[in-house]
């Protein structure tokens, strides 16, 4: 009824299975099942029309899902703190690294941009008020949730916000991480995780590629500066010869002279100030 008459598109599935954690449907498995047959008979109803299925908690970091669902949760809980910082980025610490423990380490075959990683808060009210408290105008920090956000290929995009809590320039942070992820999301579909353990201090983050343009990002959770070197082709695992050139994203500070036309082999140096997210765009020249 709702598909047909209605027009709706979008499913949310929550409390699927043993719910928070599961590591499978172990004596669920005929629930699993009647859900598996209702999506079935969702789509079947759609008649042609794209409709998403979010399945959150209760699923398990499993590519599996991804034949009935688009979506599945990350696991953990909606917000959180961990690590350093304000309380806002002490939050984006926590959401990162609930993907890296709860499905890098699990499931690595699941695609992170087929994760629900909560969204973008920005809001006085009830859980999201307390967390973020005092940091709710701090930009710096706003720009690195969203940012990031984006750059980890979220295909399931959703805001939890108060409209009176943005100004134009939250507003304008947004627009810029929407319009980054629509001109790239071609390949941000396959982005891989690189990097360690947000809740460790450890550098982190996403790349993907493919023949024409790459991305990689990199955040630093710690208070410390943080200094890696790399080259592309660890970070897109790819094979071949090529020559490529980089320039920096949003608010990205500008690579030195020898970095901005690299090879696939070149190693490449990169900075990253306490609690910074850096991130670049690659275009390849020639094949060689």
């Amino acid at each position: 009824m709702f598909v047909e008459n209605d027009n709706v598109v979008f499913f949310k599935f929550d409390g699927i299975a043993g719910g928070q954690f599961s590591k499978g449907a172990d004596k669920y498995a005929g629930e699993v099942d009647s859900l598996i047959k209702l999506i079935l008979n969702i789509r079947r109803r759609g008649k042609g029309n794209i409709v998403w299925i979010n399945l959150t908690i209760g699923t398990w970091p499993s590519p599996y899902w991804l034949i009935y669902g688009d979506s599945i949760w990350k696991d953990g809980y909606d917000l959180g703190l961990a690590g350093w910082g304000n309380r806002r980025d002490m939050h984006i610490t926590e959401r990162d690294a609930s993907v890296y423990q709860n499905v890098v380490l699990r499931g690595q075959l699941m695609p992170i941009a087929n994760l629900m990683l909560h969204g973008i808060v920005q809001s006085r009210a009830n859980e999201a008020g307390y967390l973020l408290q005092d940091t709710i105008s701090d930009l710096t920090s706003f720009k690195t949730e969203v940012y990031t956000y984006f750059f980890s290929g979220v295909g399931l995009q959703e805001l939890y916000i108060q409209p009176e809590e943005l100004t134009k320039k939250h507003w304008g942070i947004i627009a810029d991480g929407v319009r980054f992820h629509r001109k790239f999301q071609s390949i941000l579909r396959h982005v891989q995780w690189i990097g360690g353990d947000p809740e460790r201090g450890q550098l982190y983050g996403w790349a993907t590629s493919n023949t024409t343009d790459g991305l990689f990002g990199m955040r630093n959770p710690g208070m410390a500066s943080r200094k890696t070197r790399t080259t592309l082709r660890h970070l897109w695992g790819v094979s071949g010869n090529s020559t490529w050139r980089l320039t920096p994203l949003f608010d990205t500070p500008q690579l030195p002279s020898q970095y901005t036309t690299v090879s696939l082999d070149d190693e490449i140096s990169l900075s990253a100030a306490s609690l910074s997210f850096v991130s670049f765009h690659a275009v390849k020249i020639v094949d060689y």
